[in-house]
């Protein structure tokens, strides 16, 4: 088994309801930050995920990745029934980033050749994975990645960004609060290794057609 070694920013995401109600709120949430790319291009990405299309085999970049740790505030069992990234980049507008289902396909990390592409398994610690009809217990924690691309309203302009997660219970109660990570110029880093990101066995990907997962789906 190989792995790999990512610089990830760290930021805390706050409920942001009145202070009275804030015991109320279903989840605090962690969330760090691994950025992949740098821009909404087909070129360039150190993740992939190659699924079926009509064209065949097809890989659509993945350029961003949120590590979440997500804990039951209530004391009585809760479930995450959705969750929604959003970025803030050079002091503009959040936009919801494309959410990209890790079930959907084989996701792959390349920070090399795409002739040796190497499968990130996110099987045992993928939110995708985990979350589906999981009853947190009170004080129960759950963490795992999120995968999302940029979307194509950020053709350019890709840096000096913040992001957040929006996580919703099934009584659609949410927690959200903007990160303050910039990852330009991050006060905190910490380095994840194969606790976190399993990476195992090897795929040729370059002769893959190549399109933008909400293009494909």
């Amino acid at each position: 088994m190989r792995t790999a070694t990512v610089i990830l920013f760290l930021g805390a995401l706050c409920v942001t309801r009145p202070l009275a109600q804030r015991l109320e709120s279903p989840f605090k949430v962690q969330v760090m930050v691994a950025v992949f790319g740098r821009d909404t291009s087909l070129n360039g990405a150190l993740s992939w995920i190659e699924y079926d299309s009509l064209h065949g085999p097809t890989i659509s970049p993945v350029p961003v990745a949120l590590f979440a740790k997500i804990v039951n505030l209530r004391s009585v069992t809760s479930q995450v029934e959705a969750y929604v990234g959003e970025v803030r980049c050079g002091g503009g507008t959040w936009t919801k980033l494309v959410r990209i289902d890790s079930r959907s396909g084989y996701v792959f990390w390349t920070p090399g050749d795409l002739r040796a592409a190497v499968r990130w398994r996110l099987e045992s610690n993928g939110l995708d994975y985990e979350l589906p009809g999981k009853q947190l217990q009170p004080n129960e924690t759950i963490e795992g990645w999120a995968l999302f691309a940029f979307p194509k309203t950020l053709s350019t302009g890709i840096s000096s960004c913040i992001f957040r997660m929006r996580v919703t219970d099934t009584l659609g109660e949410t927690s959200l609060s903007p990160s303050s990570t910039d990852n330009s110029g991050p006060s905190r880093q910490d380095t994840v290794g194969s606790s976190l990101m399993h990476l195992d066995g090897t795929a040729d990907l370059s002769t893959a057609h190549r399109a933008f997962y909400n293009d494909a789906h």
